[in-house]
């Protein structure tokens, strides 16, 4: 996992790994996606809150959020605040995920994560919890993409393949 390290070209898209393909994408500024994410298994703990919206973007390689706001916020107690522009996950850093569908309240997609050396968190070797709330919709798209992207990634595939459709005999 790395925070503020996601190159993006001039449309202000994620630049693809070599390899890479994007297979979800929500950037619409009306969908109101949010971000948290907080270390689960080591003090002094640390948040990243991303609560004024983002975009969101799965390829077959990371998951990596943009944060919209220039208020949202990286903390490490005992060390202060700095500034979150952006996330990026490698799909080999998860450990487990699951969609989470209150009765009140948006879909979430919840994930737990180890992140990467090097890639700006501290501390480097913790684990994570990330859940991303979407609002207006999308989680259930999102989690069914991930779960196949992870499975992609498993069997060593560098796409994710569309099964047949249903034709009676």
């Amino acid at each position: 996992m790395s925070v503020n390290w996601v190159t993006l070209d001039n449309q202000q898209r994620p630049v693809p790994l070599p390899g890479e393909e994007f297979v979800f994408e929500q950037n619409d500024s009306d969908a109101r996606l949010s971000l948290s994410c907080k270390t689960i298994d080591k003090t002094p703990g640390a948040t990243i809150d991303s609560s004024a919206g983002g975009r969101l973007f799965l390829s077959t390689q990371r998951l990596i959020y943009l944060a919209e706001s220039t208020d949202s916020r990286y903390h490490i107690e005992g060390k202060g605040d700095a500034l979150f522009d952006n996330l990026a996950v490698p799909l080999s850093g998860f450990k487990g995920a699951r969609l989470h569908q209150p009765w009140i309240g948006p879909n979430a997609w919840v994930g737990v994560f180890v992140p990467t050396n090097g890639g700006g968190l501290n501390p480097e070797l913790a684990m994570w919890e990330m859940k991303i709330s979407f609002a207006t919709g999308g989680a259930l798209d999102f989690a069914r993409l991930f779960q196949r992207a992870l499975e992609a990634r498993t069997l060593q595939q560098s796409h994710i393949d569309e099964l047949p459709q249903y034709t009676p005999i």
